[in-house]
């Protein structure tokens, strides 16, 4: 059992969760933009704004775990595979 548990998302993943009709308990929910957006913005070549967004936000609180998801690209939509886990060393705040 987790007790006061927050989860800190960034504004890109708080609007993909506003545009796909997913509410959160905005009770622990805490919205926590990126200071380093030249760090975001390598990240999004390769990632999506919410991932980017979010690897970033880690990195600068230490968060731990960081979980996102990102599609594969030139995979076919479906349950089994559709996605993929991405972490982030935040000793070194590089992509592992």
């Amino acid at each position: 059992m987790i007790c006061n548990a927050e989860i800190v998302v960034p504004p890109a993943v708080q609007g993909e969760l506003s545009r796909n009709a997913i509410q959160l308990d905005r009770s622990w929910i805490r919205v926590v933009a990126a200071q380093n957006q030249s760090d975001v913005a390598v990240l999004r070549e390769q990632l999506d704004p919410g991932e980017a967004e979010a690897i970033v936000v880690a990195v600068e609180s230490e968060a731990d775990p960081l979980l996102v998801d990102e599609r594969i690209p030139g995979m076919k939509r479906g349950p089994a595979a559709a996605t993929a886990a991405v972490y982030v060393s935040l000793e070194t705040g590089k992509l592992v």
